[in-house]
């Protein structure tokens, strides 16, 4: 008979752990897996999790505690999962449990208030405990919207232990924290129509298929990943609308025009020659909704390229911009070792200026009639950002 699989988490500070271990005991045949032990497991080479360069390293320690999960519930157990799992993280349980569907899987997120959550953690003694304000705060901040999962949520502000506790119990007995985990829909909200695809058992693939499947990204709350010729209804959605597209040279898509426009965009991944360009599906995490689209381009002049973003207009003022925008330089600099890099608005399109301004990028110059819009012509602005320069920023 199997299992299930509970997935606690939370913030640092959210009493996670100490929920987790009381919950397992509840239960007459349980396991407490202490996420935390995987990544202490690695003994030399590793990296704090919380910092930006953790993110591959993160993904393979996440795999090896949802595969654990799985391999216990499959024989039986509840397993409670105790660690930071954000939704972008969900992928790999799903991935997990796809041959296993007599495996429950539930998702629950203690989230006290952020002064709660930071003067908690901050008392806390045990070694390597993080104790360190702004990872703590930022490690919050990751959990303050959730979107379609917000409602998994527990606020154990003010609560004793046995009140989180029984709030815990409440939610799980009643179902409402339980999750699909088909791993292979599209629709699936936190893993997307392609998180499946390294599970997929094929023949050994060429280079060239390699290199396709190389430069995602994902962020706190954002997946970028290739274009897919289902993103149709998606892009359409946005790009379609007259108003949002006004500053694009060539006008709103219309119907019918996606796969053409996919087709011209879908060479020239690996970015390896001059002209090349990387066009990115943004993918909100938690939804699983195509909610922008992204590109890089590789300049003709050596290791430089410009990038460029186009985002649905509901997502203003949720900072998208900015996390996808940051994770394009990532890309651009720390993937690809780029040395410069470029991003041009529409002079009158102050929200892409004031984007790219947040950037951290420097204004170099403003191009008078440099554009083409329809009949007429546009000022252009150029802004750039140089390899050194975003190193500082991370340092």
């Amino acid at each position: 008979m199997s299992g299930s699989v509970i997935v606690l988490t939370g913030p640092p500070g959210a009493g996670k752990s100490t929920i987790a271990r009381v919950l397992a005991g509840t239960y007459p045949r349980a396991v407490h897996l202490h996420a935390d032990d995987f990544w202490h497991a690695i003994v030399s080479g590793g990296i704090p999790p919380y910092l930006p360069a953790s993110d591959a390293q993160n993904q393979v320690v996440v795999d090896a505690v949802a595969r654990a999960a799985v391999t216990y519930a499959r024989g039986g157990y509840t397993v409670v999962v105790d660690g930071i799992v954000g939704p972008w993280m969900l992928g790999h349980y799903r991935r997990a449990l796809r041959h296993h569907p007599g495996v429950e899987l539930q998702y629950v997120v203690l989230r006290p208030d952020r002064a709660t959550a930071l003067a908690r953690a901050r008392q806390r003694t045990d070694p390597g405990a993080l104790v360190d304000e702004g990872p703590i705060l930022a490690l919050w901040d990751q959990f303050a919207d959730l979107g379609v999962l917000d409602g998994h949520t527990v606020d154990s502000t003010g609560h004793r232990e046995d009140e989180t506790l029984r709030a815990v119990q409440d939610a799980l007995a009643g179902g409402r924290y339980r999750l699909a985990h088909d791993a292979g829909s599209p629709q699936d909200p936190a893993t997307g129509p392609e998180d499946d695809r390294d599970e997929v058992h094929h023949a050994p693939r060429g280079g060239v298929e390699d290199a396709l499947l190389l430069g995602e990204r994902r962020t706190a709350r954002l997946l970028l990943r290739r274009l897919l010729p289902g993103d149709e209804a998606a892009v359409l959605a946005y790009r379609s609308d007259a108003h949002a597209s006004r500053y694009l040279g060539h006008g709103p898509m219309e119907p019918g025009r996606y796969a053409g426009w996919l087709a011209e965009r879908a060479i020239g991944w690996p970015l390896e020659h001059p002209g090349d360009r990387r066009f990115y599906a943004v993918v909100e995490s938690a939804s699983g909704r195509v909610v922008g689209d992204a590109v890089l381009v590789r300049a003709a002049e050596g290791l430089q390229g410009e990038l460029g973003m186009f985002l649905h207009p509901e997502t203003s003022g949720l900072g998208y911009s900015l996390e996808a925008g940051r994770a394009l330089l990532g890309i651009a600099f720390d993937e690809l070792a780029w040395h410069r890099i470029v991003a041009r608005a529409d002079a009158d399109n102050r929200s892409s200026v004031r984007a790219i301004e947040k950037l951290g990028l420097r204004r170099e110059g403003l191009f008078v009639e440099g554009t083409p819009r329809g009949d007429t012509w546009a000022d252009t602005v150029q802004y750039a950002l140089l390899a050194r320069e975003w190193a500082a920023s991370l340092a």
